[in-house]
């Protein structure tokens, strides 16, 4: 939690400057250079995590507990970022410290339906350990692009396509097999 969240609070006046750029209020940032403006990444974000909780939900697992999970998910993934930006690869693997651990051991299995513990041990797949979580590839590749002076909307956009690309290339690999 501390390597997440001390960076949020050292950086609170940056942050307090993004969040009113997000608004639409006078701000002192400018975001022309940046990847996406930080209203289409706030609103970006937003879907994301409902389009999650829907899924999650839609799978049976309860509201407040699919909410809690990609909460605690997304401040993982923070962690993540920090650490690999901080001293490289291959060094944030959390093994067994993922959301539906923490969930477990907070709230324990008696607190919990059989259904939110038979989605959450459904998920086990992508939050299992953190060593090829997706955000420290992307940090780099902003990284490189940005000492190559490449620019930050094209290589978002890059990443965008690619994912979708892969997306669909991945259904369509497992309908084939």
């Amino acid at each position: 939690l501390a390597i997440a969240l001390g960076p949020l609070y050292v950086g609170r006046h940056y942050l307090r400057e993004v969040w009113r750029s997000i608004l639409g209020r006078r701000s002192e940032l400018d975001d022309t250079e940046e990847g996406m403006s930080y209203r289409m990444a706030a609103f970006g974000v937003l879907v994301g995590i409902a389009l999650l909780v829907a899924f999650a939900v839609r799978g049976h697992l309860s509201l407040r507990i699919a909410a809690l999970f990609f909460v605690i998910y997304y401040v993982i993934s923070l962690a993540v970022a920090r650490v690999r930006a901080e001293f490289g690869s291959p060094v944030h693997d959390f093994h067994l410290a993922g959301p539906g651990q923490t969930i477990i051991y907070l709230a324990g299995t008696q607190s919990l339906s059989q259904r939110d513990l038979s989605m959450i041990s459904l998920l086990w797949w992508f939050n299992r350990a953190y060593r090829s979580h997706p955000i420290g590839d992307s940090i780099e590749g902003v990284q490189m692009a940005a000492r190559a002076r490449f620019p930050a909307r094209a290589l978002v956009a890059a990443m965008v396509v690619a994912s979708g690309v892969g997306a669909i290339a991945v259904f369509w690999g497992w309908l084939h097999y």
